[in-house]
């Protein structure tokens, strides 16, 4: 059960952890291994989706993922690479999240798998949900959090402004503050 303050804050939050499949590196399921690694490299993710023609996800794919399937016992046959299709070797079993999904259930997908596929109720894919978005919410409110509690200790939002115009020598009309830490959501 997540606490009921940063369960706010995240509900909050909760459409800017989509990351738009737009904006997601992906291969297609009839891709060969080569465009693959291909776009493995250039991206620098350890693994993306696949997804069919219609852009349903359908599996992950990874750089050993890649590498498994064109490596012997003795070598590794880089000739293979235009001969095997994705498909032959993504991963089929993982998680995968309805739009719109639950925060909760997201957070303890997320402790073992560093991002979710998210797809619309008919399997489109419509993006991704990272660990990294949410902890970077996190992040900045618990440093929001801390700072509130700070400025309450002053006085308020109002006897901080003083303590910034004061000390800077800004005049007050210039200067103004809504919350006590000065801070919101970035």
């Amino acid at each position: 059960m997540i606490g009921k303050e940063i369960g706010e804050m995240l509900l909050e939050n909760k459409e800017g952890f989509l990351i738009p499949a737009e904006m997601v590196a992906h291969v297609q399921v009839n891709n060969h291994l080569d465009h693959a690694l291909l776009v493995l490299t250039k991206i620098r993710y350890s693994v993306i989706p696949v997804l069919d023609n219609e852009y349903k996800i359908k599996g992950l794919i990874s750089m050993p993922m890649v590498i498994d399937a064109i490596m012997g016992l003795e070598e590794i046959d880089f000739d293979k690479l235009s001969d095997i299709c994705v498909h032959e070797v993504m991963q089929t079993e993982f998680p995968i999240v309805r739009n719109p999904y639950d925060l909760e259930d997201v957070l303890h997908l997320l402790v073992d798998n560093a991002f979710l596929c998210v797809a619309s109720e008919d399997g489109s894919f419509t993006g991704i949900v990272t660990r990294r978005e949410i902890l970077k919410a996190t992040l900045c409110y618990s440093n929001n959090f801390l700072s509130e509690r700070l400025g309450d200790l002053v006085g308020g939002p109002y006897a901080v402004a003083r303590l910034v115009q004061q000390n800077a020598g800004i005049p007050p009309q210039e200067f103004s503050l809504a919350t006590s830490s000065g801070l919101g959501y970035n």
